[in-house]
């Protein structure tokens, strides 16, 4: 079989996986949708039953399963909708709550379908935003240790380099450089270049974890702290100094103009 033919067997075959894909992808839009307008009725009809104490205790003698006093309202309406028990019944209940939680539906706020499309959806609205803030923090404590790898007495394997012409066409000063090595010339080519923030975060959280692991990091960890404080505490004293003088010019001028007058 020609190459020619394996090639055009080989795109029929990708047309048809991207055709399946886009199926699946519309039906599982469609399914989202159905999800989220269901739990706008399930935020309605929980406002509803908190308009008025027998319309929840009504409500609650309804459900056809069991509960106990710990049994929140949000987890009845969800089970009554989806079953008992519905796997993500849990998750529904969380996204209930959340809702309720930030006004969502309330004297023309967003409605629930809207807000979980434009927040990620369920498992997007129920997130641990303390866990995520934990995240981040150890996501930027790695970045600070990459950026700061030489101050902990690791030399960098390469010497500054000598690049005009890079420099002259990018006018970026911290960026990624793709280059390939021609072996036969040594000459590194250059290939791409960006300045994409997460990219060059990504490379720093690299760097710092690589760092992390070694003991010259525990050793002088306390110290590259303590250095950057003074430097940060100096850098601070140097702007007070340049307000004090704003202010002071300022009070000069208003003192000039009261003698004038």
């Amino acid at each position: 079989m020609s190459n020619e033919i394996l090639t055009t067997k080989v795109q029929e075959t990708l047309n048809e996986l991207q055709s399946k894909h886009a199926e699946w992808d519309k039906q599982q839009r469609y399914a989202d949708t159905l999800l989220y307008t269901l739990l706008e009725g399930c935020l309605d009809f929980y406002y509803f039953l908190r308009k008025d104490e027998r319309f929840e205790s009504a409500f609650k003698g309804m459900c056809g399963f069991k509960w106990n006093s710990s049994t929140t309202l949000a987890s009845l309406i969800t089970k009554s909708v989806f079953g008992a028990k519905a796997k993500k019944g849990y998750a529904y209940a969380k996204a209930l709550i959340a809702a309720v939680d930030n006004g969502v539906g309330v004297s023309g706020a967003v409605g629930m379908a809207q807000w979980l499309k434009e927040n990620g959806g369920v498992n997007g609205v129920i997130r641990d935003k303390a866990a995520d803030a934990a995240a981040k923090a150890e996501r930027d404590y790695k970045v600070w240790v990459g950026k700061n790898y030489e101050r902990f007495g690791v030399r960098s394997k390469f010497e500054p380099i000598d690049a005009p012409q890079i420099v002259e066409m990018i006018d970026d000063e911290e960026f990624l450089l793709l280059v390939q090595r021609d072996t036969q010339t040594g000459k590194l080519i250059p290939k791409w270049y960006t300045d994409a923030e997460a990219l060059r975060e990504g490379i720093y959280i690299e760097r710092g974890e690589a760092l992390m692991e070694q003991s010259v990091y525990f050793e002088k960890r306390a110290e590259v702290i303590a250095e950057l404080e003074r430097e940060e505490d100096e850098a601070t004293e140097k702007v007070l100094e340049a307000l004090t003088a704003v202010k002071s010019k300022l009070a000069q001028a208003e003192d000039e103009e009261a003698l004038a007058a």
